[in-house]
């Protein structure tokens, strides 16, 4: 079985989970007595804690001997962390829970995809085409958990999660068992990286393109159910999003021959106007089902953009740091700051939050030009 086979398959194994939990947690949240802006601290809270889970990992990593043994222990202590949620009714347990697992579950996949573009470099692999099945997996698993958990009980939802989550675990010897010396160099190089303003403006970029999806991620498919879809037809809707992504994905490398990160960055930033603008006007279904497509730019496209930036303007003794920094602050830090709103802002605002969102965008294109000339004054590195 080769390398990039066996990278692809687990992360596969590994989305299934994230293919339940993004479209249908906030459902069982709401099932346990949550309202919209609990919801929206509920899901704030594991964002946050991706910050200081991955700093943390990232010191203790030069103490495994290899990337498998270090996911394994984040993948069982994931996993025992979702079973105590079965054990509990109180809010405050709950939102307890929620920072130990995501202080376990969290940092799982910025190393995986350290490693993964770490060896890319080494076997000249492509990084997308592995990538993509992780966005397969998750498409099949929300548009199977949509038809699977239609009429049942919300803890049918925990219950998918947890035999989701197991998984990745039983398949963990799909990680290559291998610990390159560069990969865990630097256990002091975040503070460097937090010192240089390039790489700053770069993580405030792409936390504000990734914040913009805040409100589509807590209250989305509440949104949709209560303008009449089906959790069905949500599944679904989920799941065209993630086809776009996988496209993007497979085509990642011709699209960098063509384009530069900076220069994909933008077209992702222009199409999450685009998106949230026409979200904030209609959530009819015909005009859903071709604006789910953007998803492929908004996330897709702006996440390769980062996976390149980090890669042509990181030194390899930072990359690691990098790569958990830019998990721990874009997908986290700042999109926990978003989430928290976004429950909110929506029950401020409903449909017109989505506006909001569309100017958390237009910022982000605003820093990028300024990041771009930065880069050309004094590149990185």
């Amino acid at each position: 079985m080769n390398i990039s086979f066996r990278l692809a398959l687990f992360y596969g194994l590994f989305f299934v989970a994230g293919g339940v939990m993004l479209p249908f947690w906030p459902v069982w949240l709401e099932a346990k007595g949550l309202d919209k802006n609990q919801i929206g601290l509920a899901l704030a809270i594991p964002a946050w804690m991706r910050v200081v889970g991955s700093l943390f990992w990232l010191r203790l990593a030069p103490h495994y001997s290899s990337y498998r043994y270090l996911l394994m222990t984040l993948l069982v202590f994931s996993l025992i962390s979702y079973v105590l949620f079965s054990l509990v009714d109180s809010v405050t347990f709950i939102l307890i829970i929620a920072a130990a697992a995501a202080f376990f579950y969290t940092p799982i996949l910025p190393f995986t995809d350290h490693l993964t573009v770490r060896v890319s470099q080494m076997y000249k692999l492509d990084y997308g085409r592995i990538r993509l099945w992780g966005s397969i997996f998750f498409m099949i698993a929300s548009m199977g958990s949509g038809m699977i958990l239609k009429g049942q009980n919300p803890d049918w939802v925990l219950y998918t999660i947890l035999m989701a989550l197991a998984l990745p675990i039983i398949s963990i010897k799909l990680i290559p068992n291998i610990t390159e010396s560069h990969m865990l160099q630097g256990r002091n190089s975040s503070y460097e990286l937090f010192k240089n303003r390039f790489f700053l403006n770069f993580l405030l970029v792409t936390s504000l393109l990734q914040g913009s999806h805040a409100i589509l991620y807590v209250c989305g498919t509440l949104h949709w159910r209560d303008h009449g879809l089906s959790k069905d037809v949500i599944g679904l809707l989920w799941a065209e999003g993630v086809v776009a992504e996988i496209i993007v994905f497979a085509l990642g490398a011709r699209i960098f021959r063509y384009f530069s990160p900076l220069q994909a960055l933008l077209i992702g930033g222009i199409a999450a106007i685009i998106r949230w603008i026409t979200y904030g006007f209609t959530a009819n279904i015909e005009v859903l089902v071709p604006l789910q497509l953007l998803h492929g730019f908004t996330f897709g496209l702006n996440h390769l953009a980062a996976m390149r930036f980090l890669v042509l303007y990181i030194p390899d003794r930072l990359a690691m740091s990098g790569q958990a920094i830019y998990g721990g602050v874009s997908t986290g830090l700042m999109m926990g700051v978003a989430l928290l709103a976004a429950g909110s802002i929506y029950e401020f605002f409903q449909d017109d939050g989505f506006f909001i969102m569309a100017i958390m965008a237009v910022v982000a294109l605003g820093l990028l030009a300024l990041l771009a000339r930065q880069l050309k004054r004094q590149p990185l590195g």
